[in-house]
């Protein structure tokens, strides 16, 4: 008679996640190679904009530092090396700030900038501005390359993203996706796709290079980086205002105004949509264990599984247009328009939170050592948590194991 030996189920938990964890790990590094190698060096964390973080996060809110700008800090804030922090401000300014909070120094612009910046490997920042411009300074806050100019329509909210080739995406208010190639100090147009109506939706990349975005006709758009050709469109049939986010398996994730949100094949079929009460314009984020993360106007943060189901909603007193931060250990961070700022346990239940008096309607960003910067209607930027050492490469990648062996426990004892 054979036996068969049943598998013992923490045996495989010690051998399959740190496998599991190393490759979701490792995977992004190749698509994001030009991004500068921080917690946060772009708008929703890397290249796939998947929202997730390789930082964790504080167990208590203390309030570190608060900086005061002089309008409206719409903009998620993004992280730099040594941990200086740049936010830009309608104020016209793109501000760097050091860890303390003071001010690094500030680079002035020609209009609004609403644009969240992006960090390369090398420290120079990108970042658009409604002046119709794409800028590039130094890590001195110095002009790198020559500003280049879009069109008299072509105003710049979307956070620009770098492939692997060092192409930089973005889209404008004139409904415009551009692909620019850097010449020297200046940039070149290597191609620009005409959608005909304003892009508000920062682009995403696949692991293959595909470029994805959405815009207010509703429809998210797969293009090939190459030439800036359409490989397909899905129609949302409402605003997407959000940005996409792509799984570890290739699947677009994006929500819409439609109250829906879409999970949408590599080939552009529809695998699910999960609806919730109300528009959305959070963008959604995607935790290790492939849980999905959104807020929305019904003042729900939701959680959704990777079939589309709902896992759990936290109700907050206010409307959710933050696009919540998911940090290593599974942590979620976002913003209420009822001034709280929140942190939630993977299952949903309160860890702390913070009352800044004011609607919290941008994103948070999160730096190394675990503190979290937020801004509120009042024009001010905050930062939260006790800050820990920054963890090595190793280091954080032993957090990510532990988070997802934590999430794969809680599922066995759960049934």
């Amino acid at each position: 008679m054979v036996r068969v030996q049943r598998a013992n189920p923490i045996w495989s938990i010690l051998v399959l996640v740190p496998a599991a964890a190393f490759l979701l790990y490792c995977m992004p590094q190749r698509a994001y190679a030009q991004l500068a190698h921080t917690s946060q060096p772009t708008f929703r964390c890397d290249a796939q904009r998947t929202g997730r973080t390789s930082a964790t996060g504080s167990a208590i809110p203390d309030l570190q530092w608060t900086f005061t700008a002089g309008e409206a800090l719409q903009a998620a804030p993004t992280i730099g090396a040594s941990g200086t922090v740049y936010v830009g401000s309608f104020d016209h300014n793109m501000y760097a700030l050091n860890t303390n909070g003071s001010l690094e120094w500030s680079f002035t612009a020609g209009h609004y900038v609403g644009s969240s910046p992006t960090v390369l490997y090398d420290g120079k920042i990108i970042f658009g501005c409604a002046d119709k411009k794409l800028y590039t300074l130094n890590a001195d806050g110095s002009q790198a390359m020559l500003p280049y100019f879009t069109d008299y329509s072509g105003s710049i909210y979307t956070s620009p993203i770098v492939g692997a080739d060092g192409t930089v995406y973005f889209g404008t208010d004139s409904g415009k996706l551009y692909a620019l190639q850097s010449n020297g100090d200046q940039y070149t147009k290597k191609w620009a796709l005409t959608t005909g109506i304003t892009i508000s939706s920062s682009p995403a990349l696949g692991m293959d290079g595909t470029v994805y975005f959405g815009c207010d006709n509703g429809m998210l758009y797969a293009v090939r980086p190459d030439d800036g050709a359409v490989k397909w469109g899905y129609n949302t049939k409402g605003k997407v205002r959000s940005t996409p986010a792509v799984g570890a398996d290739g699947t677009i994730y994006t929500t819409s105004y439609s109250r829906s949100l879409f999970a949408v094949k590599p080939n552009g079929l529809l695998k699910w949509q999960f609806n919730a009460a109300a528009e959305i314009a959070s963008s959604p984020a995607i935790g290790l264990d492939g849980m999905l993360y959104f807020g929305s106007f019904d003042s729900y943060l939701y959680a959704v599984n990777s079939n589309g189901g709902l896992a759990w909603k936290f109700h907050t007193g206010g409307a959710i247009t933050s696009s919540p931060l998911v940090d290593a250990l599974g942590t979620i961070y976002f913003g209420s328009y009822d001034g709280y700022f929140y942190a939630l346990n993977p299952d949903g239940t309160l860890k702390w939170s913070y009352d800044t008096g004011s609607a919290i309607k941008s994103s948070p960003g999160m730096d190394g050592a675990g503190v979290v910067y937020f801004a509120d209607s009042n024009n001010t930027l905050y930062a939260v948590g006790v800050p820990t050492p920054e963890p090595t490469s190793l280091a954080a990648l032993g957090v990510m194991i532990l988070g997802l062996g934590a999430h794969f426990v809680r599922r066995r004892k759960n049934g």
